[in-house]
């Protein structure tokens, strides 16, 4: 039965060809800011330094809040 099996497979003629629907487009992928990243201008260090000040206070508040709520303060 392996014999017939292993004939089979061999006869078999590879699919060679793809189908263009299945292939999507022609260009290659990118990414999907690929034009917002292209044209970006960095950012200046006052907003920088804004943002991380920002996220610092809410990641200190957030453990402050879990720290009080823990020891039972409210």
């Amino acid at each position: 039965m392996n014999r017939a099996l292993l004939e089979m497979l061999a006869d078999m003629e590879p699919e060679l060809h793809t189908e263009v629907h299945r292939a999507g487009s022609d260009e290659p992928m990118r990414r999907p800011d690929h034009r917002a990243k292209k044209h970006a201008r960095p950012m200046p260090w006052i907003r920088y330094a804004a943002r991380e000040a920002v996220e610092m206070t809410v990641v200190i508040g957030f453990f402050v809040t879990i720290g009080a709520v823990g020891l039972g303060v409210t």
